[in-house]
């Protein structure tokens, strides 16, 4: 699932962690993320303004955000051009309850 949340460097843990949860409504409701992909909107910035805005949120949901499995959790980072900064795309894959071959 994609989610697109307005995020900048001083957006606090909290407040980043409620806009989430607010985005995802009951979408994903009791999931747990094992990937996320993180893209910082750069589009009039220089691209590396939104790679550091996406590493800047991932540290974040990694200290405050419930959904993610610690030391588990893969994030990957970077920019995405066609986003305002001041935006975050997150692409979320939850863990599945049944991995199997069937």
């Amino acid at each position: 699932m994609v989610m697109r949340v307005r995020a900048n460097k001083s957006t606090s843990a909290k407040e980043l962690v409620r806009r989430l949860e607010s985005a995802l409504g009951t979408k994903a409701q009791g999931k747990k993320f094992l990937v996320v992909l993180a893209r910082g909107g750069s589009r009039g910035v220089k691209s590396s303004n939104g790679d550091a805005l996406s590493r800047n949120v991932v540290t974040k949901l990694e200290n405050e955000w419930s959904r993610i499995v610690k030391g588990v959790t893969y994030f990957d980072t970077g920019h995405d051009t066609s986003e305002p900064y001041g935006y975050i795309i997150l692409k979320l894959f939850p863990i599945q309850d049944d991995i199997s071959d069937e």
